[in-house]
């Protein structure tokens, strides 16, 4: 992740998006801590640790918005968008 920022800090972005995929979820999921606990509550978790780290470590120049996958496929959907979710 911290590449991706670096990426957007040099690109001179003033806003940029990290998407956090389903695999993700996959493998944190696969995690003793972490294999009880349903999709929603482990992917509000996951991009609460990311958001928190990308600000704390990373140190954006830029606002930088992380979604995961699901808010990206409502989002398009919303707007009127087309998006094929690749099968997991």
């Amino acid at each position: 992740m911290k590449g991706s920022v670096s990426n957007l800090n040099n690109s001179g972005a003033q806003m940029g998006v990290i998407l956090i995929g389903d695999e993700s979820l996959a493998l944190l999921k696969k995690q003793p801590k972490h294999s009880q606990k349903q999709s929603p509550a482990l992917e509000t978790e996951l991009l609460e640790r990311a958001y928190r780290w990308v600000y704390a470590e990373a140190q954006p120049t830029g606002r930088v918005v992380l979604m995961s996958e699901r808010e990206l496929v409502e989002w398009a959907k919303r707007e009127g968008i087309s998006v094929e979710q690749q099968a997991g």
